[in-house]
């Protein structure tokens, strides 16, 4: 699951650039990830990824400027974060933020 989400990924921002928009190297981590997390566990992962690696680049960027960042030692923090700390993590997205936003 996890390796195709990235490949898919890879593939549109591809499309939408004109030019290599992440490796081949992504993937492979994501897919072996998924082997370790489980489906659910990689989509947790590429969303923590994906959260830490905004936060991050903009930071990065407002810095120096850079546009190409790495997004592998995202991934690594996603799923190191859902490895430890995945019902914690699946309890914030699912029970306690839609709750937040009832307004309960």
């Amino acid at each position: 699951m996890g390796g195709g989400i990235i490949a898919l990924i890879r593939w549109v921002g591809t499309l939408i650039v004109r030019r290599e928009a992440m490796g081949l190297g992504d993937v492979k981590f994501m897919l072996m990830c998924g082997l370790l997390l489980g489906p659910w566990g990689s989509v947790l992962a590429i969303m923590v990824a994906m959260v830490g690696g905004s936060v991050l680049g903009l930071l990065i960027w407002a810095i120096t400027r850079n546009r190409e960042i790495p997004f592998g030692p995202f991934l690594a923090m996603g799923a190191l974060a859902v490895l430890f700390y995945g019902r914690e993590i699946d309890h914030l997205i699912l029970v306690t933020y839609p709750a937040f936003m009832r307004g309960e």
